[in-house]
């Protein structure tokens, strides 16, 4: 009995840990802009939700399955823009349900880091873990995506976003690159 109420207690504890990785971003009616971990009120707009939990999107909020080979094998997709094989890229990971973060190569010094990281200029480049795909092919990122035990199926939350896409180098790409590939 002792034991479990332990358990309750560490598990309550880990739940209000979870809760305060997440900040709202809101706007009031007057204009004024307010940060808080508490929801806003129905009257408020630019409603922006920040999740603090770690890796790429919140994967505190994945069902548990998909939550463990997330952080043990993240995914991320390099692409650039126009670029028919990365939507071909985007939009599979996204049928099949995998959280992953997406980074641009958008300047000299982003092309730099993809070099270094991939030992070419390839595009799309998938890395799941430490596993390297160059170029797209279904075949062959849904292979390394079963490999690494990630489900065949869609079982992300509805809710779920990944995290807004970055340039390679980590800066904000332009708001018209953004736009372009969400």
């Amino acid at each position: 009995m002792k034991h479990r109420l332990i358990v309750g207690l560490a598990l309550g504890a880990i739940c209000a840990l979870a809760q305060a990785q997440s900040q709202y971003k809101y706007v009031s009616p007057d204009g004024v802009v307010t940060y808080s971990d508490q929801p806003p009120p129905a009257t408020a707009k630019k409603v922006e939700l920040k999740n603090f939990a770690g890796g790429g999107g919140n994967v505190s909020s994945l069902p548990f399955e998909l939550r463990r080979v997330a952080e043990n094998f993240p995914v991320v997709m390099y692409t650039q823009l126009p670029c028919a094989e990365c939507d071909q890229g985007r939009s599979l990971l996204r049928n099949r349900g995998i959280p992953y973060s997406e980074k641009t190569i958008n300047s000299d010094e982003d092309m730099a880091e993809l070099r270094k990281l991939s030992g070419g200029a390839t595009i799309p480049f998938l890395m799941i873990g430490r596993q390297k795909l160059r170029g797209f092919s279904e075949s062959a990122w849904t292979a390394a995506l079963d490999d690494s035990g990630y489900p065949k199926s869609n079982i992300l939350p509805r809710s779920y976003q990944n995290p807004p896409i970055q340039s390679a180098t980590g800066a904000s790409p332009s708001d018209s690159a953004n736009a372009t590939t969400q």
